[in-house]
């Protein structure tokens, strides 16, 4: 019983997914499928920096799951792995941080980015072409946000091949420019 409390612990015990054709794996095997920046010591509170604990996590590959939680980001970085965000986690990038997604990036439609200045995102693509202006915290039925819903849909617009929005109304109070 001590053994399972050790670092490599979970190597001793096994994990069966249900199904008639489902191989044994062992249970860290199975918990190293998913990586997240908590694995790697990101505190999601908004104000420490984030950054080199995304880093790490990318660098094993696979899917990157971030959970719910303000990331504060202070330098850039290009992402490898896919990447899916939980409702509720939002990347706060710092002045003149670019995030570049070079692989597939998963969320709903929840904003994800708070953005510095002279911050940006970018999309490969071939692996991530549409999105919502959610994203960018593009708000539906807010009368308050049309300053904010006009530079959440430009930068979606800029970022993504098609943009998406949530039903319903969208204040704004100047041009939408579309890149026609």
């Amino acid at each position: 019983v001590a053994d399972l409390a050790d670092a490599d612990g979970s190597d001793w015990i096994g994990f069966l997914q249900a199904g008639a054709s489902a191989v044994a794996i062992s249970g860290q095997d199975k918990m190293r499928q998913t990586v997240t920046p908590q694995d790697f010591g990101a505190v999601a509170d908004g104000v420490t920096n984030d950054t080199a604990a995304f880093i790490a996590a990318d660098a094993l590959g696979g899917t990157l799951r971030v959970p719910s939680g303000n990331y504060a980001i202070n330098g850039s970085i290009t992402f490898a792995s896919a990447v899916s965000f939980d409702f509720g986690a939002i990347l706060i990038l710092g002045t003149g941080v670019t995030i570049a997604f070079n692989n597939q990036m998963i969320a709903g439609p929840q904003q994800v980015f708070q953005i510095g200045a002279g911050a940006s995102v970018t999309f490969n693509w071939n692996k991530t072409s549409e999105g919502f202006a959610e994203w960018w915290g593009a708000l539906p039925n807010t009368p308050g946000a049309a300053s904010t819903n006009v530079t959440a849909i430009n930068t979606a617009l800029i970022a993504l091949r098609k943009v998406q929005l949530v039903a319903g109304d969208y204040w704004i109070n100047s041009r939408i420019y579309m890149g026609l």
